[in-house]
């Protein structure tokens, strides 16, 4: 109730019929997540934000720390990732990204290593890194070793 006695009512959506961007991402991130499962890995998502999507075991036993990026329109080109604010936290050890409605087979799964080299580093809104990803065709040829199974048979060696 405002001050004048004025009682305002907000329509709420539904979560499933919302296309906010908060669902966009959930679907997303939930989709990414069957394709790391399908893949072989053992996965797991944190309860809380600890810089990372998910935790994924592969066949070496070794530990990869997945961010993942996705645009659920085909002509989006532009990811952003902000490294971990802390120093305490460690950062991504791969990044998975997605392009187009889900189900996609346009995602590519890369080591933060390339990521780190190969992005543009701009400044945020508050001054802080952002490594920015712009997936135009030369970059889709620089990724093309991390592109559907590549990525992901180089995940399954991979050691830190």
């Amino acid at each position: 109730m405002l001050a004048s006695g004025v009682i305002v009512r907000r329509r709420e959506k539904s979560p499933s019929t919302s296309h906010d961007a908060g669902t966009t991402d959930r679907v997303a991130e939930l989709y990414l997540c069957t394709l790391i499962l399908n893949y072989g890995f053992e996965v797991f998502q944190p309860l809380v934000d600890v810089g990372v999507d998910f935790l994924a075991y592969n066949q070496r036993g070794s530990l990869l720390r997945i961010q993942s990026k996705s645009r659920s329109q085909e002509e989006m080109t532009v990811f952003d990732l902000s490294p971990p604010k802390s120093r305490k936290v460690e950062s991504p050890t791969h990044v998975i990204y997605a392009r187009g409605r889900m189900p996609t087979d346009d995602h590519w799964l890369v080591p933060y290593s390339v990521v780190k080299r190969l992005a543009s580093k701009i400044s945020g809104p508050r001054g802080r890194k952002i490594l920015r990803i712009v997936m135009s065709k030369p970059m889709q040829r620089r990724f093309r070793d991390f592109y559907r199974e590549e990525g992901f048979e180089a995940a399954r060696g991979w050691k830190p």
